[in-house]
């Protein structure tokens, strides 16, 4: 009975020290993942100061971008996450005011912050879309620098960011890893091309990557999520149920934020940013997810 005691506490003692082992690995891994710093260079890129610029910057930053679901929409930031496992997880407050980056950010840190997910200290952001952003053509990135650097200051002093155990644990094991824009952003890939504005699915597919639709809906926006941090959409294919609505259903529900049923839609939903996009936007939308292959639904 003793010899059998002291195997079975040897065989625990030994599992405890492997789980000791690998939990300790995955930290290291995680914190080296969010420690790693990238190097870009991105002179040479100029901002333009002119009006229709600005607007157009303005138009995508609050509109299809929908940055201030994540910084407010007065862009003086927010505590996204704040656990004890978690940590602090903050959207920066992007204006001059106190507390603001926009202070000390120059034009190449935009450039690296939203096309590349590289913050000033040169890290990966987190959770910030850039990934997404990475899509974008020069003309629209410098255009929504162009229109932050007009945005009035507001004072709102925020801790930084400070990932407890647990998210480090997630970076290091992966489900979070995907999150770091700039670890998974190739930065020697040249600018993307925005499409021709109309209402053609080629546009349609530029404003719906810029607008994140396949972290909540799936890689196939059948359902499901991209980014871990994100909730489960529905389907947006031909195979869902928005593949039977007419164009006044699909515009009402964008603008209106109630689904035919009457039901509201989830607050995760940034419809209200949605709202503003244009009557051609929302054509070029609907036309691009009509093109897709009809799916079914990855998730009920």
């Amino acid at each position: 009975m003793k010899k059998t005691l002291k195997l079975i506490g040897k065989i625990v003692g030994g599992l405890i020290g492997l789980i000791v082992i690998l939990v300790t690995a995955i930290l290291v891994i995680g914190y080296s993942r969010f420690n790693k710093t990238y190097d870009i260079d991105v002179s040479g890129i100029e901002i333009p100061t002119d009006e229709t610029s600005i607007a157009r910057g303005k138009h995508l930053a609050q509109a299809v971008a929908h940055c201030g679901y994540c910084h407010r929409t007065d862009f003086s930031g927010d505590i996204v996450v704040n656990s004890g496992g978690t940590g602090i997880i903050v959207a920066p407050n992007l204006t001059s005011g106190e507390g603001g980056i926009g202070v000390s950010y120059s034009d190449e840190d935009w450039v690296r912050a939203l096309y590349h997910g590289v913050n000033q200290q040169g890290r990966s952001v987190i959770i910030m879309p850039s990934l997404f952003f990475n899509v974008m053509s020069e003309e629209d990135i410098t255009s929504i620098i162009a229109y932050m650097k007009t945005i009035p200051p507001v004072d709102n002093v925020l801790p930084e960011t400070k990932p407890g155990p647990l998210f480090y644990a997630l970076i290091g094991a992966g489900p979070l890893a995907e999150e770091m824009s700039g670890r998974v952003i190739d930065h020697d890939a040249p600018f993307g091309t925005a499409p021709a504005e109309g209402e053609t699915p080629e546009y349609g597919e530029y404003l719906a990557t810029i607008g994140q639709c396949r972290a909540c809906h799936g890689a196939e926006l059948a359902g499901g999520q991209v980014s871990r941090s994100a909730p489960i959409g529905p389907n947006l294919t031909p195979g869902g149920e928005m593949g039977l609505w007419d164009e006044a259903t699909f515009f009402s529900v964008i603008r209106i934020g109630t689904h035919p049923s009457g039901r509201e839609l989830d607050s995760y939903m940034p419809w209200k940013f949605f709202a503003n996009m244009t009557d051609t936007e929302l054509r070029a939308i609907r036309a691009y997810l009509l093109s897709l292959p009809k799916l079914e639904n990855v998730m009920p």
